[in-house]
């Protein structure tokens, strides 16, 4: 610290602060950015978690936590255990809202764990995900069997008109 004394003559002190830092496990999720959500649609998702903190988390039991757009089946993913910096990859099926709209939107991982004396604990960790719009051409590729049917319809009614034309030529 610098400072002024009373005879503004200046002068410096060293001031040193002992703080306990206790080891815990911490985390952070995240899915691939490539990863995107069409509206209206179930999808599995790989998810990592990371364990950022200074401690190993033992058995763990991990589930998602939804906000709207998105729902899940409730499940629960486990964990034997996650050394510091270490990570695991969950996979999760998201149900996204038909009326999701574009952009990112957040979630949460909550961590069950015990630390390696067997103290539990709770963690978060939020990460975003990419809710998309369907477009026309989406909605008519979810309805690709009607295509065919009415492809399908209209090739056999042709044939049949195609029949009917070569039977009134040869009389």
């Amino acid at each position: 610290l610098e400072y002024l004394s009373e005879d503004k003559s200046p002068n410096n002190a060293t001031f040193q602060f002992l703080l306990p830092v206790r080891q815990k496990a911490e985390f952070a999720a995240s899915a691939a950015e490539s990863t995107a959500l069409m509206s209206g649609d179930a999808t599995l998702v790989p998810l990592t978690l990371k364990n950022t903190g200074t401690q190993e988390a033992r058995n763990l039991k991990v589930r998602i936590r939804p906000l709207f757009p998105f729902s899940t089946d409730g499940t629960v993913r486990y964990v034997d255990s996650l050394a510091a910096g270490g990570q695991a990859t969950l996979a999760y099926l998201i149900n996204t809202d038909t009326d999701a709209s574009d952009g990112r939107q957040l979630l949460s991982l909550v961590v069950d764990f015990e630390d390696p004396q067997g103290k539990k604990f709770t963690g978060t960790a939020d990460f975003p995900l990419l809710a998309k719009s369907k477009t026309i051409a989406d909605q008519l590729m979810g309805l690709w069997y009607v295509i065919v049917v009415a492809v399908a319809a209209g090739a056999f009614i042709i044939y049949k008109k195609m029949g009917k034309k070569e039977q009134l030529i040869k009389q």
